[in-house]
């Protein structure tokens, strides 16, 4: 069984990257618009959005936990420095966008 926190912190990565990619994609779709009127979808947007965010807020306190995880399983051999300093870039980046979008 994974541990909670652990857990958490994926689950936070995991929403942000939702929330920064996915959703924006989705709701440029003129499928997703289709029967909806301007304030519902606005609506639906806000929900979904604000769920994202609530589950990026939730586990951002565990988010060193996977990061410790992913260098403890990936970043092995001549090319550890390497890719640790591309895990942290993508981490920092990632977390850096997030938290200045409205």
């Amino acid at each position: 069984m994974i541990d909670p926190a652990l857990k958490q912190g994926m689950e936070s990565y995991v929403a942000e990257f939702l929330k920064d990619y996915v959703a924006p994609a989705i709701f440029r779709r003129d499928t997703v618009r289709a029967g909806l009127g301007d304030e519902r979808f606005q609506a639906l947007q806000r929900e979904v959005l604000a769920r994202l965010e609530h589950q990026v807020n939730a586990g951002m306190e565990h988010r060193e936990q996977v990061r410790s995880l992913l260098k403890t399983l990936w970043a092995r051999g001549p090319a550890a420095p390497a890719f640790e300093a591309l895990l942290d870039a993508i981490l920092r980046a990632g977390s850096e966008r997030g938290r200045k979008q409205p």
